[in-house]
């Protein structure tokens, strides 16, 4: 008895502790609203790629049957095709990726993620956009350069590495929350590391700090929504490239080529999204203004596109504007799209070969990527003959041998600080022997 009267007395306990128990809410945080938007967008986009498909295969097909050329060729016209089709498809992709930008805004987040650490999008103290990368261990990029010096001293090459500098600032660091970014620590590793093995260097963070310091004017030398620098920038960078050449290696040249009256500077407002706000949306990181330079006096070209098997794929003869620089990237000014640097080269060739017939001296390998395009379109008007060079599209041509080949007075290895990090590592990956 006693035992019924206990048993039932602690079960009424247990169900009024159960009913009187407050079911907890479903947690509403800054992650969960940014999961339901992104899931939102995806099938938004998906439902209208669905609703396009047979629009997407007629693309391909056709295509396919028009292009000339072996199977290979008229696969890669049909592929291109059902590209823009796909991306014709996605209704409202733009303006999705903006509302889940101005979702960013209105929790005041300073950090977008993405698929990558590497490509997380940081909102920077002065409003400007910028990725963030880790320590790198540029052991094996020093011991690279190292053996390409030998390469080229064999060849009577002369060997040059210009460090150019990034948007976050190696004397001002302005990323949120504290956060160190370690791509100029790694810079300035491999620096010492060429310094330690004699390999020339030539630093362009400390022309740029010397001349403008660590505030807001260094800050304006950058793009707000790209990783890159303006195309002001990287005119001001050609000017003193080339009087350092001038002045190091005896590379002579026609001032005129470097006075900005020479030159036109198209300014065109709002025009340009940078592949960081391609990521975040206008309303987040902002639209930015762009400015198309090219020479005002009269040039002659020939210009030669390569594939990564060394095939030519393009070429063009004329002027500066009518082969390097391509006009059609100008087209709907009042309309901000990404991808408005690709007025030089028309997006990041495996290697172009540019000879200028005006100039009669200089035969100048460019080892780089995108950065550089528009120093290198400005450097060849004081070069006979000057090529650019992305090593992520040659895994099985050694630079080495390329060198030995082709007999350039020079070679210049460039890149900004990012390229020092994990999944840029083939950027030096010169088929050198560090031993010589």
């Amino acid at each position: 008895m006693g035992n019924k009267l206990y048993d039932s007395t602690a079960r009424k306990k247990k169900e009024t502790k159960k009913r009187g128990r407050k079911k907890r809410p479903f947690p509403v945080t800054g992650k969960t609203i940014t999961a339901i938007v992104f899931l939102a967008a995806l099938y938004a986009m998906l439902f209208g790629m669905v609703k396009k498909q047979n629009e997407i295969g007629d693309a391909f097909r056709k295509s396919y049957k028009e292009a000339e050329g072996n199977t290979f060729d008229k696969t890669a016209a049909g592929i291109a095709s059902a590209e823009t089709a796909i991306n014709k498809s996605v209704v409202g992709k733009r303006k999705l990726i903006d509302i889940f930008g101005l979702f960013q805004v209105v929790l005041g987040r300073k950090e977008v993620e993405a698929g990558s650490k590497e490509n997380y999008v940081y909102k920077m103290d002065n409003g400007q956009l910028t990725f963030a990368y880790p320590a790198f261990d540029v052991t094996q990029a020093v011991a690279q350069l190292k053996g390409l010096k030998t390469a080229c001293d064999a060849q009577g090459t002369q060997l040059l590495y210009v460090q150019w500098p990034f948007k976050i600032d190696k004397y001002n660091n302005l990323l949120p929350h504290g956060k160190t970014d370690y791509a100029n620590q790694n810079a300035d590793r491999l620096l010492a590391g060429l310094k330690e093995n004699q390999v020339a260097a030539l630093d362009y963070r400390e022309v740029l700090h010397e001349r403008y310091g660590s505030g807001e004017a260094y800050s304006s030398l950058f793009f707000n929504t790209d990783h890159h620098w303006k195309t002001e920038t990287a005119f001001e960078a050609y000017t003193d490239l080339l009087d350092y050449l001038n002045k190091n290696y005896g590379y002579g040249y026609d001032p005129r080529i470097t006075d900005r009256d020479n030159f036109v500077f198209e300014h065109v407002e709002q025009c340009f999204t940078g592949s960081q706000a391609n990521r975040t949306g206008k309303f987040y990181g902002g639209v930015d203004d762009f400015t198309y330079i090219y020479p005002a006096f009269e040039t002659d070209y020939v210009w030669e596109k390569y594939g990564k098997t060394l095939k030519k794929l393009l070429k063009r003869e004329g002027s500066f504007n009518e082969t390097l620089f391509f006009e059609a990237v100008k087209e709907e000014p009042d309309i901000a799209k990404p991808y408005r640097d690709n007025c030089y080269f028309n997006g990041n060739p495996a290697l172009v070969k540019i000879t200028n017939n005006q100039v009669e001296k200089g035969r100048i390998l460019f080892v780089c990527d995108s950065y550089s395009k528009p120093v290198v379109s400005f450097l060849s008007l004081a070069v006979h003959h000057l090529e650019f060079m992305d090593l992520r599209d040659f895994t099985k041509i050694r630079l080495v041998d390329y060198i030995e080949d082709q007999g350039f007075d020079m070679v210049i290895v460039a890149y900004n600080v990012s390229a020092t990090k994990r999944s840029t590592k083939d950027f030096f990956r010169f088929g050198a022997d560090p031993e010589g």
